[in-house]
């Protein structure tokens, strides 16, 4: 009797079994068994004392053969289940035990049993299982799911939770049951884009970025990137429009991430792993790039070549995806006649053709120049006064003002040959301010003789902004020395001379729609400068006030005027003189 009823016991042990479902949102555990104790108990629930054999057994002391109903045989079981693989974040989790009858018809109480078990003692199993907490009893088929999430939750940190069955069975023991342990939850997933803000598509709804939202571990999620305007640039997805960094799905946890996908529409399939994950768009900016031609003196004309073709500075805008290459060619130019030399770019490059740029936001990049006049003949009109045989004169030259406004002094020179052909040193003479543009040499008169001493002169632009000079280009006069001392005096830039007389011209002629006349007064009057028309019309005075001795400008706009020919007056004292100008618009 006693072999055939522990036969069945052992036959309960191998039959309770738990089953491991496939795993979804809804996940089932499968306990670990780690010991099964038995006891047989009689008088009404006495326990029978116990010890273990030379074989580290578990086995009954003392057996009596049951003589009447109220012997009865208890089984009590623990199981270990796992927990670590359940996100301790995880959202709206449940858990449910499922407890059913696999054969016997007798009842089963379930409990939940403390932390600290020894599972390598049965005796530590049997008696926490015990002492466990009730859960609830079963004695069906049916598999009713009991709600154990509470105390599912409150274990998720150590990482598992320990159940206990105690099985009664009158006779023999001819029953068994099975549990199983059913946890729902769901994972927390950020779908977002790669900058601050803007939208994002998720499962075909547009959301604004980031996007969170819980998701059924095993369920399918489709994210796509929307290109969008935000901060000022416009987000696109570069798969085909620039050959470089191009557009990615990203996948982080923490600091960490994996590319998922090239595409702009991306699908994948929730894992556990998900849990805490970040689903980042990789859109790449559209940077507005202009390119400029910088001058110290602020002007930005001139050319720049841009990918090869050539376009007037500043240049059109030019869409880049960001870290993608630009390339532009410096070019040498000349405006005002004062001629331009590239120096660098904005970036400290000197490279001057096709120099490559890889922006990464709006941005202008700047090709610098150094400025430095042209003052040749063909500008300047360099020329002496006239030779008279019958009246002494000192020699005089006279040029015209230079059309650059940053043209602010010139330089006049003097070198040549001696009548015995000795070379004479090259001489700084004066340095005479914007406006002045004459000046008497008092050293010598002028001759008409070759056999004389030859003089060559040169007057050189001085450009304020880059602090530069004109190259030197002598014209020749012959002349002899006057034996007189010359005159002092000095200007606001501690010219050697200078001597003003009455003048008045102006430049651009023609000009469209607005020209500067410049003029200078010898003795201190009152200055009137009027315009005519071709029919003698005044058109405008420009001047009526006592000015001193000086040279000085005023701008005449003719915006609102007719294409033709214009007069300019001026008279001061006992001088009147009349210049011709053309409007050509």
């Amino acid at each position: 009797m006693k072999t055939k009823q522990f036969i069945y016991f052992f036959l309960f042990l191998m039959l309770a079994n738990i089953s491991l479902l496939a795993q979804s949102h809804t996940m089932t555990k499968t306990p670990q068994i780690e010991k099964s104790v038995e006891q047989d108990s009689w008088n009404n629930g006495t326990i029978y004392s116990y010890d273990y054999d030379n074989n580290n057994d578990y086995k009954i002391s003392s057996w009596t053969e049951p003589n009447d109903t109220t012997h009865y045989y208890e089984t009590r079981t623990g199981y270990k289940f796992d927990l670590s693989d359940v996100p301790s974040n995880a959202i709206n989790l449940t858990a449910y035990l499922e407890a059913y009858r696999i054969s016997g018809s007798k009842n089963s109480k379930i409990v939940l049993m403390s932390n600290n078990v020894n599972f390598g003692s049965k005796s530590d199993v049997f008696n926490k299982v015990g002492s466990g907490s009730y859960l609830f009893t079963t004695n069906t088929s049916s598999g009713i799911l009991h709600d154990i999430t509470s105390q599912v939750n409150s274990r998720l940190s150590q990482g598992y939770i320990n159940i206990g069955v105690m099985e009664y069975d009158y006779g023999f023991h001819e029953g068994n049951i099975a549990i199983k342990l059913h946890i729902d939850f769901q994972v927390s997933i950020t779908v977002k884009n790669n900058f601050s803000g803007g939208t994002v598509k998720v499962n075909g709804i547009t959301r604004t970025s980031p996007y969170s939202f819980a998701a059924n571990v095993g369920s399918t999620v489709n994210i796509e990137a929307i290109e969008q305007n935000n901060g000022g640039y416009y987000w696109l997805w570069n798969d085909s429009e620039a050959p470089n960094n191009k557009s990615k799905w990203l996948r982080w946890k923490g600091t960490t991430y994996e590319v998922k996908s090239a595409n702009k529409s991306y699908s994948f399939t929730v894992t556990i792993d998900d849990n805490g994950a970040e689903y980042e768009a990789g859109l790449r900016k559209l940077c507005n790039v202009t390119f400029k031609n910088e001058h110290s003196g602020g002007e930005s004309g001139g050319t720049i070549k841009v990918n090869g073709t050539t376009y007037n500075s500043p240049t059109s805008n030019f869409n880049v995806v960001e870290q993608n290459e630009i390339t532009a060619t410096a070019i040498d130019h000349t405006i005002d006649e004062i001629r331009f030399t590239f120096e660098k770019w904005s970036d400290n490059s000197t490279q001057k053709y096709n120099h490559v740029f890889t922006p990464s936001s709006h941005t202008q990049y700047k090709a610098i120049f150094t400025g430095k006049p042209r003052f040749g003949q063909d500008v300047r009109n360099l020329h002496f006064n006239s030779y008279n045989p019958r009246v002494q004169q000192y020699v005089k030259l006279y040029w015209n003002e230079h059309p650059s406004s940053k043209v602010t002094k010139y330089r006049i020179w003097r070198s040549g040959k001696d009548v015995n052909g000795n070379n004479l040193p090259t001489e700084l003479l004066a340095t005479v301010n914007r406006g002045t543009t004459s000046y008497t040499d008092y050293d010598y008169y002028l001759t008409g003789s070759y056999t004389d001493t030859q003089l060559q002169y040169d007057v050189q632009a001085y450009y304020s902004p880059d602090n530069t000079y004109t190259d030197h280009e002598f014209i020749t006069v012959y002349g002899e020395g006057s034996g007189v001392e010359k005159p002092s005096g000095n200007d606001s830039t501690n010219v050697t001379e200078i001597v003003y007389d009455y003048n008045i011209d102006n430049y651009p002629n023609p000009f469209n729609p607005t020209t500067t006349i410049n003029y200078t007064v010898k003795e201190t009057g009152n200055v009137n400068i009027t315009v005519f028309d071709a029919l003698g019309r005044k058109v405008k005075e420009l001047v009526n006030e006592i000015k001193q001795p000086g040279a000085y400008n005023i701008t005449f706009d003719a915006t609102n005027l007719s294409n033709g020919v214009y007069y300019y007056t001026m008279k001061v004292n006992d001088f009147i003189k009349t210049n011709k100008m053309l409007l050509t618009k």
